[in-house]
């Protein structure tokens, strides 16, 4: 992934990683026959809750006096 000076390589990685996690275990649930709409919604829950954890702790380093890092405001 291209350098956008907000997030850490490693950050776009794990970003990315969750995503991969998404589909491998999509191809799991779907391949057990025809699937409805809702089907992969939890799924896709909680794999936002991690890019958007990720993407918080992102600005957090990068924004300290506006967010906060893992529950503790930055002095």
């Amino acid at each position: 992934m291209a350098d956008d000076g907000f997030l850490a390589e490693a950050e776009q990685d794990l970003i990315a990683l969750a995503g991969r996690l998404y589909t491998r275990i999509a191809a799991e649930v779907i391949s057990d026959g025809p699937s409805r709409p809702g089907d992969l919604a939890e799924l896709a829950a909680a794999v936002h809750v991690i890019q958007h954890m990720v993407m918080s702790q992102a600005a957090a380093r990068r924004y300290p006096q506006q967010f906060r890092l893992l529950g503790g405001s930055v002095e």
